[in-house]
């Protein structure tokens, strides 16, 4: 099972009875702790960082030619593929966990896994989108007042 730091919070909160607020993305681990399976629990582990910096040019960004805001990459991995997307047009990585453990081998310019490459990019976009923060569009204005969703 894949678990995240974002599922911290969310399992402090359960812990003590609390819901998570709207913005949060993570998933409570309790179930886990008191040894259950999660209904629906996620088949992918996302990760993403900021290598960038606003008031001296770092060795990534000098290295690739990026902007402090172009100095970042994400990684989605599931439990075949690890898929290392980086802004600013650096070429990606992607390896085969279950055949390449030690991650030796870049496939993302090889032809025979563009079809893997291309499905590894389109689930980290759907996982953007659908953890893109909420807050405020899940909220409508009705005769009742403000609701949120």
């Amino acid at each position: 099972m894949f678990t995240e730091s974002i599922d911290i919070a969310p399992t402090i909160l359960d812990w003590v009875g609390l819901e998570p607020p709207l913005g949060f993305n993570g998933q409570s681990l309790m179930p886990l702790v008191e040894g259950k399976t999660p209904a629906n629990w996620r088949d992918h582990m996302f990760a993403e960082m900021d290598m960038g910096n606003e008031t001296s040019d770092q060795q990534y960004q000098h290295q690739f030619g990026t902007t402090p805001r172009q100095s970042g990459f994400a990684i989605l991995q599931d439990k075949q593929f690890k898929l290392v997307h980086f802004n600013g047009g650096v070429k990606p990585l992607l390896y085969d966990m279950k055949n390449d453990p030690h991650e030796a081998k870049n496939l993302a310019d090889d032809p025979d896994h563009t079809a893997d490459l291309l499905a590894m990019t389109q689930n980290m976009l759907d996982h953007r989108m659908t953890h893109a923060h909420h807050a405020l569009s899940r909220m409508s204005i009705t005769p009742d007042g403000l609701v949120t969703r």
